[in-house]
Parts: structure tokens; C-alpha cells; sequence
């Protein structure tokens, strides 16, 4: 994909699907910024993607992987707190943009 370049991934979460993140001992989330998405939450969908964007962050910032710990959040928690914060969440390597209601049947 070229710099810039994006396309559109549709996925189902339920509410409380749970995502890794990682806390600070004071309870933050690890946020980042994104190049074209602004702030941005970081989570990842399983214990290996987390160690994964990890790996590829550490270079950058090392003491924020020392002073910060996995821990699982449900999905719509995660929403909620990067709404209040005026933020995306990052999943993986992908940010959502938007929520289209789910369907009831």
C-alpha cells in the first residue's frame, strides 16, 4: 500500500470482545500517534499480535514497555474511552473509523 493510501476492512466485535492493551501503573492506556489518523488508542486483537507491535515499537520508546503491562479490556469499553478522550482506537494495525449499528436479526 502507498503512503497515504487506505482501505476500508469491515469486522464484527461484540461489546465485550476482549483486546489487549497496555496500562501504565496508574491505570493510562498506551496511545500513539498515527499518521493520518491522530491520537490513537493502542490495542491489539490477540497476546501475539500485541507482542508483534511490540517488537516493532520498542526501537522508539523501550521505557514505555518497562513501565506498562498486557491486560485484556473488552471493545466497547475501549470505545468508550477513546471517544471521551477524542481519539481513534487502533486495533492491530488497523483504526476504526466508524460503528454501523448492529443488526437484530
Amino acid at each position: 500500500m502507498t503512503e497515504g493510501a487506505s482501505t476500508q476492512v469491515y469486522t464484527r466485535f461484540t461489546e465485550q470482545q476482549p483486546l489487549w492493551v497496555l496500562v501504565g501503573g496508574d491505570g493510562t492506556l498506551l496511545a500513539a500517534r498515527h499518521a493520518t489518523a491522530g491520537l490513537v488508542i493502542l490495542s491489539w486483537t490477540t497476546r501475539a499480535e500485541l507482542d508483534r507491535g511490540v517488537e516493532s515499537l520498542f526501537g522508539r520508546a523501550p521505557h514505555l514497555f518497562e513501565t506498562h503491562r498486557p491486560e485484556q479490556r473488552p471493545f466497547g469499553a475501549l470505545l468508550q474511552t477513546a471517544a471521551m478522550l477524542r481519539m481513534r482506537l487502533r486495533i492491530d494495525d488497523y483504526v476504526v473509523e466508524g460503528l454501523e449499528p448492529a443488526s437484530n436479526g
